[in-house]
């Protein structure tokens, strides 16, 4: 498994915190991007397509998702200087 660490690429969310990408295949195009909500890391995780750039799941609180969503350059920074 492949894996980068998003704290300090990524900011505090509104209570949500990215932890960081994980995927199993090198040539992949989804990654699963872990994340804690207020502290608690989250069983799911969110599914980010690195080639739409966009995340696929959402969380509850609309405007962490919305703070989400806009991560997501720095989010696909990270995984691809990997």
């Amino acid at each position: 498994m492949y894996q980068v660490g998003l704290a300090g690429s990524v900011s505090d969310m509104n209570g949500i915190s990215l932890l960081r990408a994980e995927w199993w295949d090198p040539e992949s195009r989804f990654v699963l991007v872990r994340y804690a909500d207020h502290g608690e890391e989250q069983a799911l995780g969110l599914r980010l397509d690195l080639d739409k750039r966009v995340f696929l799941d959402h969380v509850e609180d609309a405007l962490a998702d919305q703070m989400i969503q806009e991560s997501v350059k720095a989010v696909w920074d990270a995984v691809v200087k990997r």
